[in-house]
């Protein structure tokens, strides 16, 4: 993952390189290969090199484009090349894929963002129009965050690189912080700093001395239906996609590495490659807690697909078992309780010949919507099958489970089921009173819309950060299951292929059916983390731990119930799933580093003036 820098002084000042520059500093881990700082006039563009694939191999950016009348910035990769080499006149038979955006953009304007494909953020500079267009991919893999007024327009690749600019506040948003605490992501647009915004996905940002707007250049879900008569079709579709994803994930990785487990996806991703290329097939496992070992699946998948196995113990590596402040950084209190097995595997990984881990996240996020596998049974007249998946359902789940699916069938229960909750219950009313002032009444997505649900708010935040905590130990991480003509695929087919007879994946087990053993298509043993996670936070709470959550000014008492948190902090380590993860959130918020406010200059001070009135307007595509 390269950095971008990007400031575009609206009133046309000159543009100040020692403004710039702090915001160079806070990518610079981002730099593993040089960076490059250009002014010119009321215009600084910065990169951050970090390469992964042949093309970019000498490449400089801001990359330079018809004489110097547009500069390019990418962080990211396309995965159609060889479409976009077809539509336009470049005489470079190998252009960088920056170079392909600045001739997109030359031939099809503000268009051009909606030929791309693959992850990515991106901005252009038009010398000519005076404009700066940033944008960012379909699916929002690659982030850009921004900052403006009448005055300048600020963008990074990081919230904490904006906040470096002079004259950006680090104010916190509270609501947004309420939204943590309530195990959600930030809404749309918005971070957990007031006068920083994120461009959403599919978004197009474009800024000129008069004006800003944006606008929306891909919806989810408007692809149509994808209707075959024999199931096995789906499956052969979905696994022409996923091998076609994959195999764009291996550009510039002659020997890729995978973070492999036993499940289903990740196991997936490796098989596939290894078809094409030597896979070594990075995996933590477990000689004490034999709960958390998937030896059984990893070793029969590295035998079938033929990987380099490469396996390290975890049984010391408990969340935060490098201490309180290992690895965090000031883009938000979001992390993973489980980021110090991640490091080892990206380290282990790096050790190869090259900086690329594919993983088989994501993959969960598609299977959305598989409660609707009854009502689509029921409207393709399938009711002998329809009953029999009930049946089975309610014998392994209970009979209440059933409630869920036969609900879904019953026309107009999504009306019903979409009437605003209640807040969750461990909030004080202070955060319940920000949840409802932004308009969230605390679930994750609409009822209905299989769309929103496969791109909800807080899975797609936790794959963000998880790109940037990799990149920090070396590594570019590309997730297959994370493609846009995948998605599309999977929204627009019938939901009973989701879910069929108490198992999930019913169409990627049937694709993958040649591909993977038995023991992981079909297995007899589910693996969790738990304990892990017990031994590591939960049983060490007379440590640190407990110092953190109990000093009186602990940020977390303005989102959390005291009442609520000491009856956790009483029974651990037996909680429930739910409260251990906002157990884990509060430290989280505690562990979060506090920005200071950076001095202010008289060029780019008050950049907080008028912020607000500006983000509006963009919201509106004024």
């Amino acid at each position: 993952m390269s950095g971008l820098v990007a400031v575009f002084r609206r009133d046309g000042a000159p543009a100040d390189s020692r403004a710039v520059t702090p915001m160079m500093r806070e990518l610079a881990h981002r730099g593993v290969d040089g960076h490059r700082l250009w002014v010119k006039g009321c215009v600084a563009l910065g990169h951050q090199h970090f390469r992964t694939t042949p093309e970019e191999e000498g490449e400089t950016q801001p990359t330079v484009v018809a004489g110097g009348r547009v500069q390019v910035l990418l962080d990211g990769r396309l995965e159609n090349r060889e479409e976009l080499l077809a539509g336009l006149q470049i005489a470079d038979p190998h252009p960088s894929d920056a170079t392909l955006i600045g001739e997109a953009y030359l031939k099809w304007e503000a268009l051009f963002v909606e030929r791309l494909e693959g992850p990515f953020a991106l901005v252009v500079y038009d010398a000519a129009e005076h404009r700066v267009l940033c944008a960012r991919d379909a699916l929002g893999e690659r982030r850009l965050f921004y900052a403006m007024n009448e005055r300048v327009f600020v963008a990074a690749s990081e919230p904490r690189a904006v906040l470096a600019f002079p004259g950006v506040p680090p104010d916190q948003d509270e609501a947004s912080v309420a939204e943590f605490c309530a195990v959600l992501g930030p809404p749309p647009g918005a971070t957990y700093y007031r006068f920083v915004r994120q461009l959403g996905p599919a978004q197009l940002l474009v800024v000129d001395r008069g004006r800003a707007r944006t606008r929306k250049y891909w919806q989810p879900g408007q692809s149509g239906t994808v209707r075959y008569r024999d199931d096995r079709q789906y499956a052969e579709h979905f696994r022409e996609l996923l091998d076609r994803s994959v195999r764009c994930c291996l550009r510039g990785a002659p020997v890729p590495a995978v973070l492999m487990s036993s499940g289903l996806d990740s196991t997936s991703v490796a098989a596939l490659a290894a078809q094409a290329v030597p896979v070594r097939a990075v995996s933590w496992v477990f000689d004490d807690l034999r709960e958390c070992d998937e030896r059984w699946g990893i070793d029969a998948v590295v035998r079938k697909a033929g990987l380099h196995a490469d396996q390290f113990v975890a049984d010391g590596l408990w969340p935060l078992a490098a201490g309180p402040r290992a690895g965090w950084d000031a883009n938000g209190p979001f992390r993973n309780p489980y980021w110090e097995l991640l490091e080892r595997g990206y380290r282990t990984a790096r050790l190869g010949a090259n900086r690329v881990v594919l993983n088989g996240w994501f993959a969960d996020e598609l299977y959305n919507g598989a409660a609707g596998w009854l009502a689509a049974l029921l409207k393709e007249g399938r009711l002998v099958e329809a009953s029999r998946g009930l049946w089975a359902h309610g014998r392994s789940l209970g009979w209440r489970s059933c409630l869920g699916p036969v609900r879904a069938a019953i026309p107009g229960a999504a009306l019903a089921r979409a009437r605003p909750a209640a807040p969750p219950a461990w909030l004080t009313a202070e955060a319940a009173a920000l949840l409802r002032e932004r308009g969230d009444d605390g679930r994750d997505g609409p009822a209905g819309g299989r769309a929103e649900a496969v791109l909800r708010a807080r899975p797609v935040a936790f794959l963000d950060h998880e790109l940037s905590h990799a990149h920090a130990t070396g590594v570019e991480l590309r997730m297959p299951f994370w493609n846009r003509k995948l998605v599309e695929f999977m929204l627009a087919i019938p939901s009973h292929l989701l879910y069929r007879r108490n198992r999930y994946k019913h169409i990627q087990r049937d694709a993958m059916r040649y591909d993977l053993p038995d023991v992981v298509l079909q297995p007899l043993q589910k693996t969790l983390l738990g304990a892990l996670y017990r031994r590591g936070v939960l049983q060490n709470k007379a440590g640190w731990i407990g110092r953190l959550l109990i000093h009186p000014g602990a940020r977390w008492r303005r989102f959390v119930r005291e009442d609520w948190m000491w009856g956790v902090l009483q029974r651990l380590p037996d909680i429930q799933d739910q409260e251990s993860i906002v157990f884990w959130q509060c430290m989280a918020l505690e562990l979060w580093p506090r920005k200071e406010a950076p001095r202010r200059s008289g060029l780019a001070a008050g950049i907080s003036e008028g912020v607000n009135d500006v983000a509006s307007k963009i919201g509106q595509g004024g």
